[in-house]
């Protein structure tokens, strides 16, 4: 379906936005927020607590080397697997050349690859069998050709064709994959590895290396508890970047990997993981104060996508780099569920359940404002002042952090459309009309005589109304008389069939647009009546929500649902994003007032229990078609699962029972699902599509990324024995020949 985008009032969008212009500050959005860190428990990866390896194979799959299982993630769910459920995992390298994830432990080395039905499964190439001699293999670099190299920490080996060749022995560190060759580090010097020949490129260096790569014909290395430093051409060492470099040595480094961009991702043994730019700086932390639940880093990745795995000595951690959203989190205190925000004078403040705080960094762990204890609803800029919208009514904020009441009980304000430049308020009383006075801030100018509907949520449309929903059956419609002292026209218009619940107003396009569950409404001047709106019911059909709470910025309409907020891109063919903001946390907050916002400077935002999640209007654009397979089919017969092989169109046995499609999508992203031509549907975040009952014969699963149909599976589930047309025969034949038989015993 093909959505022209209307022209409407963006003026008037500009004006409607008032409440959050950004105020100027010195300091911006990235001073306070950071990519959220999610922590992955052992018991979800299914493995143990030490994660020695990550690493992902480029086509949408993570592996980690979880102690003595290796646990796969394909962006939905975590498999795992064991050798022999003894020996540990201490490394894994991908080979796309092969498609062989390699993996290397204690006395064993081998690869895996996939089978037909998605399972992996194991390729010893080495197990030790004496048991008094055992090695630790650490480090295992394939090298083409069933060629590769494996190290302990004792030696050095070629493995060529099934043989194993002791090439060096001594104080081996690791080893690395380096331009288009291998160095290891052996008796605290570099040596570049040809075929069984070791050549040293570097003078002696001190501590162990973790990373090494090529730069300016040399190369740089980062090492335990040095640091950065160069190897230069003729093998001398060179410091670089000193105060990063004494900073992460005193952490002590114990992992690092280079990223897309340049930079370097270093995990510390003493405070989690940090982000080094290319000019040597620390740009981003990831410890425990930023979320990471363990300080001990032990592998560090970074994929395709830009996505941040990291092991830790208790679990492991993803940071979603493809995905635009950044976190305020607070560690320490516990400020409650987050209403509201604002930029204003340096800092960020917070509008919760609990009152109003503040926070001078993402570091920094948020400070109530004195006198501010209770609900704080949101906040509200007029001119140079910012004012504060709580139990108590409207309050002005200093500069200074100053907090005081300045008008009470007021809880809504709206700007009218008109030149007028004055502000419509209700409170406990009704509706009065606000003005800037002399001295810049808002005060009542007078009340409005003829409403006394206490505390009205409303809307004003850009043609000056004022709409009020949440009544049963009915929105109203308010018009002011011209000296705004009265109001001049108080209308009832039905929303909906006779008994139907309350319908929820927004404001979207400079209109009323009136929600009942995914069912749109609004005002039609021609006949004078609130009618369906075909074109927005629509338009937001496609969240595939049975109710709505919209907000919208400009082409981009977000919807609040369950614990997740999707975003649509409206154009030609909208786009739709699901999870732009999403969290179990979503849940604390009462659902009538969970809400989006923006935060100013083209920040869009969203309130979590003891969060704030923001992401840049510009970040968020339509996503690239990923390529999306079905990786694993299964189904239970007699209460046990089943494994289907993977073809162009699977066969299921008759008498198939919740059958499950596991999808792998790279570009992982928002996808949708429907079987037979039915009803679209989300496609689960974490977990299988999963079908309870299916009738024999032929079927279709179709999955779709926003309008775009990118996997089509036909497959069969087949018919009763008794009703297979061969069986049928057989049955035909048999009965005739006793038919017969039966005629010529009777002749």
């Amino acid at each position: 379906m093909k959505f022209p985008s209307p022209a409407k009032c963006s003026l008037f969008l500009l004006t409607a936005l008032f409440l959050v212009a950004a105020p100027c500050v010195a300091r911006g959005a990235d001073d306070f927020f950071r990519r959220p860190v999610h922590n992955i428990r052992p018991a979800e990866y299914d493995g143990g607590t030490q994660v020695w390896a990550v690493t992902t194979d480029g086509r949408g799959h993570s592996f980690i080397a979880a102690n003595t299982k290796l646990s796969t993630w394909n962006g939905y769910e975590w498999f795992s697997y064991q050798i022999d459920g003894i020996n540990v995992i201490r490394d894994l390298k991908y080979d796309p050349s092969t498609g062989r994830l390699y993996c290397a432990g204690d006395n064993f080395f081998g690869y895996w690859t996939q089978d037909s039905t998605g399972e992996m499964c194991y390729e010893s190439l080495h197990s030790g069998t004496d048991l008094y001699h055992n090695e630790t293999f650490w480090r295992i670099l394939p090298i083409g050709d069933d060629r590769l190299y494996v190290q302990s920490h004792e030696k050095i080996y070629l493995y060529d064709s099934g043989l194993l060749t002791q090439i060096a022995a001594g104080r081996v560190g690791y080893m690395f994959h380096v331009g288009g060759g291998v160095l290891a580090q052996l008796d605290d010097v570099l040596y570049k590895i040809e075929g069984e020949h070791l050549t040293q490129v570097s003078s002696p260096i001190g501590d162990r290396v973790v990373h090494v790569e090529e730069r300016d014909g040399g190369y740089l290395v980062i090492s335990e508890f040095s640091g950065f430093r160069e190897v230069t051409e003729d093998g001398e060492l060179r410091s670089i970047f000193g105060e990063t470099s004494r900073t992460l040595s005193e952490l002590r480094i114990f992992s690092a990997c280079g990223m897309r961009d340049g930079s370097w991702l270093v995990g510390t043994s003493g405070d989690g993981a940090y982000v080094v730019s290319p000019e040597g700086d620390i740009i981003e932390a990831f410890n425990t104060r930023s979320g990471l639940a363990y300080s001990t880093v032990l592998s560090v990745a970074e994929d395709e996508l830009g996505n941040i795995l990291i092991g830790l000595d208790g679990g492991m951690a993803m940071s979603l780099g493809n995905l635009p959203a950044k976190t305020y989190h607070s560690m320490e205190t516990r400020m409650g569920n987050v209403y509201a925000a604002s930029l204003w004078d340096g800092r960020i403040y917070l509008g919760t359940n609990k009152g109003l705080y503040y926070s001078l960094g993402a570091d920094e762990d948020p400070v109530l404002v004195a006198g501010s204890q209770g609900q704080v609803w949101d906040f509200v800029r007029v001119g140079s002042f910012q004012y504060v919208i709580a139990d108590g009514g409207l309050y002005l904020l200093g500069r200074g952090g100053e907090y005081g009441l300045h008008i009470p009980n007021i809880r809504y304000i709206h700007p009218f459309t008109d030149d007028s430049g004055l502000y419509v308020g209700s409170d406990n009383a009704g509706l009065c009309i606000l003005e800037i006075g002399r001295d810049g801030k808002l005060a009542i100018r007078n009340r409005v005589a003829n409403f006394d509907f206490p505390e009205s949520g409303f809307v004003m449309d850009k043609f000056g109304y004022a709409w009020l929903s949440g009544l049963k059956g009915y929105v109203r419609r308010l018009s002011f008389d011209a000296s705004k002292t009265s109001v001049s026209e108080n209308r009832l218009f039905r929303v909906g069939s006779e008994g139907a619940p309350a319908a929820v107003g927004y404001l979207v396009d400079g209109d009323a647009l009136f929600t009942l569950g995914s069912d749109c409404y609004s005002y039609s001047p021609e006949r004078d009546s609130v009618m369906t709106n075909t074109y927005y019911t629509g338009l937001f059909e496609l969240f595939g929500s049975s109710y709505l709470n919209l907000f919208q910025s400009g082409n981009h309409f977000f919807n609040y649902s369950g614990t997740t907020v999707d975003v649509m891109i409206r154009s030609t063919e909208p786009d739709l994003m699901r999870d732009l903001f999403t969290s179990s946390d979503i849940e604390q907050l009462p659902e009538r007032y969970r809400r989006v916002f923006m935060l100013g400077n083209g920040l869009v935002a969203c309130g979590f229990s003891e969060s704030l999640a923001v992401a840049d209007i510009g970040d968020i654009v339509p996503a690239e078609t990923p390529e999306v397979n079905v990786e694993r089919m299964s189904y239970f017969r007699k209460d046990l699962p089943r494994l289907v092989e993977n073809k162009s169109s699977p066969v299921i046995p008759h008498g198939a029972q919740n059958i499950e499609f596991r999808l792998c999508s790279y570009p992982h992203t928002s996808l949708d699902y429907r079987m037979d031509k039915g009803e679209w549907k989300a496609v689960p975040e974490k977990g299988p599509i999963r079908l309870t009952y299916l009738e024999s014969g032929g079927h279709t699963l179709e999955v779709k990324h926003s309008s775009v149909v990118v996997l089509s599976l036909p497959f069969h589930i087949k018919s009763m024995l008794m009703l297979r047309w061969w069986f049928l025969l057989l049955e035909a034949c048999f009965l005739g020949g006793i038919a017969a038989a039966l005629i010529k015993l009777y002749k």
